[in-house]
């Protein structure tokens, strides 16, 4: 008898950082409520890049990635990450997984504190590390299409991938170089954690080429003249 694992068992980790957004970002907005009952300001939780180097504020180069602006904002970042994350966390492995999400996370912080390091602005969510997952989820299926030379859930995802997140976000990122940036979107984030999860894909292939070679040696016979493989650009 063939027994169905949970999506659970499926992927546990795309769905505990999922869980996790919403724990944060629940006592975030408990707190905020009981700073206004009280007449204060409310405290920024986010990742501000002009304060991101003081050791007082160093935790939230973690805990902005959790805590998010509200119910649509935690929908936007789990809806992609449960699509193609469930896909790569299969594949990876969870040590993998988590180092390309937290990586790319921190590759988006990163790259607001280097270019944008005067700035104020308060920075929520976890669109770096999913945008790190949805980049290197997109080269990992062309990779697939080579090897398979058939289409594959990998390809339609891939396509679907392409369309809604990566053409609005190179949009995204003109619009906030020429500043005019209106709809509060942080694709500077988003591109640094591109850049992040587009290195993991490379080393992880170079890697995987590597062990490759390294099999193929083993694998002949005693005696034989050994063959030189040469990496093709």
């Amino acid at each position: 008898m063939i027994q169905r694992k949970s999506i659970f068992n499926a992927c546990p980790i795309t769905l505990s950082l999922i869980g996790a957004f919403i724990v944060f970002s629940g006592f975030m907005l408990i707190q905020i409520i009981s700073e206004i009952s009280q007449g204060l300001e409310p405290s920024p939780f986010g990742f501000i890049p002009n304060e991101a180097l003081q050791l007082r504020y160093l935790s939230r180069w973690v805990t902005s990635t959790f805590r998010h602006g509200g119910l649509s904002h935690i929908f936007s970042n789990s809806l992609p990450l449960l699509c193609f994350g469930s896909f790569l966390e299969r594949e990876l492995g969870p040590k993998k997984y988590l180092i390309l999400f937290f990586g790319s996370a921190f590759g988006g912080d990163l790259l607001l504190v280097i270019l944008k390091h005067q700035s104020t602005e308060n920075h929520l969510g976890a669109s770096g590390g999913v945008m790190g997952v949805v980049t290197y989820f997109i080269l990992a299926s062309r990779i697939k299409s080579n090897k398979n030379c058939q289409k594959s859930r990998w390809d339609f995802l891939s396509i679907v991938a392409a369309l809604i997140f990566v053409l609005p976000n190179i949009l995204g990122f003109w619009s906030e170089v020429r500043g005019d940036n209106l709809d509060q979107v942080s694709y500077l984030s988003h591109l640094g954690g591109a850049l992040a999860g587009f290195l993991c894909f490379e080393e992880w292939k170079l890697e995987k080429e590597v062990q490759g070679v390294s099999r193929k040696l083993k694998a002949q016979p005693k005696g034989n003249k050994p063959i030189v493989y040469r990496r093709v650009a």
